[in-house]
């Protein structure tokens, strides 16, 4: 059975502990999509009709608050990814402008940024039946690289901003001027960044491109010029 499909409560049993309890199943779906279910397991009565007019209230109420959350996760993502777009694109200029947006989406200005940028191959063992699920499942897996970094640097003494360009994902490794690295040890970081990522996420390779460290956050965008041509040579010569 598709469970996804279902539009009315499902009741079934469940054998507990030797003991038969009653469940019902509600699908949460609004619009064609589905966001989950909402199991009662009935172990004291039978639910009536106005349980079930309160249950599928709730799952209605349920699946408008999902919808707004991710709108509003959306386009706060929507206006960090602009900020990015014109950081790395040269085109904030102002000192005073450029603090106050820092400030706003959590990137330290004192640091010192090495702008890399990372192409991940999807390689499954079963290709997707068109080209509309292989990107479901590109962006699929795109996501849950994001997910991944999100607390990769927690604990760390650097920080490490990450965002999806298109299809690739920029990184913004942030340390302290006052500790260094140099490119041997940056480059070590980066290929155990990329081996933790393919054994996390199956079926893909990473290919990624690393920049000079920018002395200063309104020059990062010509740090990110060198990731951006270091990662097309090095694809160059993966064809």
């Amino acid at each position: 059975m598709d469970f996804e499909s279902l539009q009315k409560p499902l009741v079934r049993t469940v054998l507990l502990k030797d003991q038969d309890i009653p469940l019902v199943l509600m699908p949460v779906s609004i619009s064609g999509y589905h966001h989950g279910y909402i199991l009662v397991w009935n172990t004291y009565k039978e639910l009536q009709d106005v349980d079930y007019i309160a249950l599928e209230n709730a799952a209605m109420s349920f699946a408008l608050e999902r919808i707004r959350n991710n709108e509003l996760e959306r386009t706060k993502n929507r206006i960090r990814r602009d900020f990015f777009d014109a950081l790395l694109s040269g085109n904030l200029k102002d000192q005073e402008n450029l603090q106050y947006l820092c400030e706003t989406h959590g990137l330290n200005p004192s640091l010192h940024y090495t702008p890399m940028v990372m192409d991940i191959h999807f390689m499954p063992k079963e290709p997707p039946d068109n080209l509309l699920e292989r990107k479901r499942q590109e962006d699929d897996k795109v996501k849950e690289a994001l997910r991944f970094l999100d607390g990769y640097g927690k604990g760390k003494n650097f920080v490490l901003h990450a965002f999806s360009q298109n299809t690739q994902i920029i990184l913004l490794l942030g340390r302290n001027e006052k500790e260094p690295l140099s490119k041997e040890d940056l480059k070590q970081l980066t290929l155990g960044l990329c081996e933790s990522i393919e054994e996390k996420i199956e079926e893909t390779t990473l290919h990624v491109g690393i920049g000079k460290t920018a002395g200063h956050l309104l020059t990062l965008h010509q740090s990110f010029g060198e990731a951006k041509e270091a990662l097309r040579l090095l694809d160059t010569r993966h064809r």
